[in-house]
């Protein structure tokens, strides 16, 4: 996992935890100072490598996954 990939998981896991519902990529990239195409580019590598988990219900909804540091 990179830094940047980090970042964003503890940010979706700390905006869950404290809002009950996931960020959308305009949250993450406002806090990250990213671009949204660059938060696009992360999440959905994030969820082929288990980070990140969709939740149905919500398009873009995601849950961030209790994971250990994975290369």
């Amino acid at each position: 996992m990179t830094e940047t990939q980090r970042r964003i998981w503890q940010f979706v896991k700390d905006f869950t935890a404290t809002n009950k519902t996931s960020p959308n990529y305009r949250e993450i990239a406002d806090h990250m100072k990213m671009t949204v195409g660059a938060i696009q580019h992360h999440v959905p590598l994030m969820k082929e490598r288990g980070w990140l988990m969709h939740t149905d219900g919500r398009p873009n909804s995601f849950v961030a996954l209790d994971v250990e540091e994975k290369a």
